[in-house]
């Protein structure tokens, strides 16, 4: 991997070179990238088995930004918004900072097709947004076309290939302000609709100066596999490669869904030192990764894997490091955070070399609030320390006061890495984005996350509107969801909803949960039901009202792979699910 190495190193780079003083800022982070190492490997595409697709230079990538941005400009598009179409790659990677250079504010989406969920979400973006146009490379070019004839919103955006666009005109190498739009981060609407989060370009230079501080520099040789229209894919790895001159590894999201070995191989093959997932893909890992594909398998360089799905599982942890350790990866690689795309990206991360702290606490003093030490009870894992100049509060939402370390409250946070707030403004962005304490103090983001901070160390326990209250006691979802799913080997981990509906006798536990393909034929739906009602109530002493037994794929989630439990509530509440099994009387919505 000779070609690899870095160029010249340090920041004193010439300003004559690219026609700038110092600073880094991203619309012109590209040109800095080209002067300073001009001939090393910025991003290495590979295809869905793996294989390499193309290669590209800090140079080559300039040159494509530079051809780009004129068209993007003479299109009259600088100051609005587009939609930004792609697969992951190279085309969506010279289209961002295209934007990013002419001034326009692209809002990056997955590509839908008509009649599914996430076709219903491009289009209330697209309408959220007000889009002028819209961008998508050749390879998707004809299915994107027929995709937007379905929606009026569309009607006369024009849709721009932008891989096959390029101008022999240049622009002047300006630097924008600070706190221009840089671009819109559609949340993954993991409780309600999506929002376009205001992400500026001093949220994204100060973001990805922390990310460098805890250790992400020139020097990291980064994979990435998860979605580029995703806040981790695109900050946490194509924005941090260019920030500090790395080089990328992209890897098509849906090969390592399907095949987690594809992801592992590439850090073995490109000596990655850092990749990053949500919990799932680490759990998705450790059990379909069998001993034969691991017999040649070197993890050893991987000294940073980052797990920033929260809150994340101590037995995927332990399944993970236990099940990779003899492929050479170290248990202290493994690098819990916490993050959100309304504070930008990263909040909160471990220690570097040092395995992720655990707590056992009480159960039910959880329940109530408390991190209460005990050897029996459940076992929660930290997501690390903030960051400065970023401040971090745990609040009582209800009276808007500071609670004491160990106490659960919602997580409130301030600083530079907050955005501007939602697209275009308005109540629910005030009210997210300029919360107050009791005394006034403030402003604050309201995460609408419950954590808790013991020895300056944040532990996440769950979400405000996914809590579930029954009898007065308040259960977190994904503790019922995880029982459930290790209740019978027929079941899909990752693969369940909780959430409480109202019946006769108040709040009540529904279960939707997804049956593994090969089950199906074979299922014992009597046996399967009773196992989950059991183990429910074995854990938590607590009934399910109704277990729904549905088909793979059928429990929404987000992009990023979170389950949706609001909406999977709608769906059941609507009648919209077709069950193997549906048990008991349903109940009439709250």
């Amino acid at each position: 991997m000779s070609d690899l190495v870095d160029g010249p190193r340090g920041d004193d780079w010439s300003g004559a070179q690219v026609g700038l003083a110092g600073r880094r800022e991203f619309s012109t982070i590209v040109a800095r990238q080209a002067a300073l190492r001009p001939d090393k490997c910025a991003f290495i595409a590979l295809d869905s088995e793996g294989g390499e697709v193309s290669r590209h230079t800090y140079a080559e990538l300039h040159e494509a930004v530079e051809a780009l941005a004129p068209v993007l400009t003479s299109a009259a598009l600088s100051g609005r918004r587009v939609l930004m179409l792609y697969e992951s790659g190279m085309p969506f990677v010279a289209a961002f900072l295209a934007c990013l250079r002419a001034g326009v504010v692209p809002a990056p989406c997955h590509i839908a097709r008509p009649g599914r969920a996430s076709w219903a979400r491009l289009v209330a973006i697209a309408r959220n947004a007000g889009v002028s146009a819209v961008l998508t490379e050749a390879a998707a070019a004809e299915r994107v076309s027929v995709a937007l004839a379905e929606s009026d919103v569309f009607a006369g955006k024009p849709l721009l290939v932008t891989d096959t666009l390029a101008s022999d005109g240049r622009l002047p190498l300006v630097a924008r302000a600070p706190d221009e739009l840089a671009f819109l981060q559609y949340t993954s609407g993991s409780t309600g609709d999506p929002k376009g989060t205001m992400v500026t370009l001093e949220n994204l230079r100060e973001n990805a100066g922390i990310c460098e501080r805890s250790g992400v520099g020139s020097e990291a040789r980064i994979v990435c596999w998860l979605p580029a229209y995703h806040d981790l894919g695109l900050i946490g790895n194509i924005l941090q490669t260019l920030y500090v001159g790395a080089t990328c590894v992209l890897l098509p999201p849906v090969s390592v869904v399907r095949n987690p070995a594809i992801w592992l191989r590439a850090i073995d093959r490109y000596r990655a030192t850092m990749s990053a997932a949500p919990n799932f893909a680490y759990q998705l890992a450790a059990r379909r990764v069998g001993a034969e594909q691991k017999a040649d398998l070197d993890l050893s360089s991987w000294t940073t894997a980052p797990n920033t799905s929260e809150p994340i599982h101590a037995e995927t942890i332990d399944r993970f490091t236990e099940g990779f350790s003899g492929c050479g990866f170290a248990a202290g690689s493994l690098r819990c955070g916490y993050g959100l795309a309304e504070a930008t990206l990263m909040v909160t991360a471990g220690d570097a070399g040092r395995p992720p702290k655990r707590l056992r606490v009480d159960a039910e003093a959880l329940e109530q609030g408390c991190l209460e030490a005990s050897e029996l009870g459940r076992e929660i894992v930290s997501s690390g320390r903030i960051f400065a100049p970023q401040r971090l509060v745990i609040v009582d939402p209800e009276h808007r006061v500071l609670v004491p370390d160990g106490r659960v409250g919602e997580i409130w946070l301030a600083g530079p890495c907050v955005a501007a707030g939602y697209w275009p403004g308005g109540a629910v962005s005030d009210a997210t984005f300029k919360a107050r304490l009791f005394d006034g103090e403030g402003p604050f983001l309201r995460t609408g996350d419950l954590g808790a901070l013991f020895d300056g160390e944040l532990f996440v326990t769950g979400r405000i509107k996914e809590v579930i209250v029954v009898r007065g006691r308040k259960l977190f979802p994904q503790d019922l969801e995880g029982v459930a799913a290790d209740a019978h080997p027929a079941l899909r981990a990752r693969g369940g909803a909780a959430f409480a509906v109202t019946d006769d006798l108040g709040e009540a536990v529904v279960l939707v949960q997804e049956v593994e393909r090969s089950a199906l034929t074979r299922l014992d739906v009597a046996e399967v039901t009773a196992a989950v009602r059991e183990a429910v109530l074995e854990a938590f002493d607590v009934g399910v009202r109704d277990v729904v037994l549905v088909k793979p794929e059928m429990t929404p989630k987000t992009s990023s792979g979170k389950i949706q439990r609001v909406q999977a509530r709608t769906a059941y509440l609507a009648g919209d699910y077709e069950p193997v099994r549906l048990s008991g009387d349903r109940p009439t919505a709250a």
